[in-house]
């Protein structure tokens, strides 16, 4: 018999990527971002006040100052209309992947989104982690080398008030939600 072997629920184990969706700030969002490479990521920082006391000086306190959430994603599709949302700006002409243009320069405005992200487990639970709102990064890079062309995008949460359904939002669950479906 094994030892120092934890109590768990092989249930609660999951592996592989999901299906990310991206749509206009306050509503739920509905387009797929498209083909992507596995390796998505979720990160949520605190940066932390604290307080010592003491000789020698002891940790007493901490509190919260500053909640960062950000997820980064990597496409490897030729999407240009998602090229406008991962820029946070430019003009897209054009419905179609095929036949569309982006246009990108001199906008000082940085698009706002809102981000679904939707995993399944191998128990069939569904994982979403919902971002009321976002804005993208300042940097997008897109490689032209002998692998798949990828298009690097990460967003960082702003405050929401409200959820995409409308419903008020307590000051405490203003920047992202994780959900678990059974």
């Amino acid at each position: 018999m094994a030892i120092n072997q934890p109590i768990y629920d092989v249930n609660n184990f999951s592996f592989g990527p999901g299906v990310c969706y991206i749509g206009p700030s306050g509503t739920t969002p509905t387009n797929d971002m498209g083909g992507v490479r596995s390796g998505m990521e979720l990160r949520v920082t605190r940066e932390l006040l604290e307080v010592f006391q003491g000789s020698p000086r002891t940790r007493v306190r901490q509190w919260a100052v500053q909640e960062t959430v950000e997820f980064t994603i990597t496409g490897i599709e030729w999407n240009l209309i998602q090229l406008a949302r991962i820029a946070g700006a430019g003009v897209t002409i054009g419905a179609t992947n095929a036949g569309s243009t982006w246009s990108f320069g001199g906008d000082t405005n940085v698009l706002e989104s809102a981000l679904l992200f939707r995993h399944v487990m191998p128990v069939g639970h569904t994982i979403d982690v919902y971002i009321w709102r976002c804005q993208p990064s300042a940097e997008m890079r897109i490689p032209f080398g002998d692998e798949v062309h990828e298009f690097g995008a990460s967003f960082r949460a702003n405050t929401s008030t409200l959820d995409w359904g409308g419903t008020a939002l307590p000051s405490v669950q203003q920047l992202v939600r994780i959900r678990r479906f059974v």
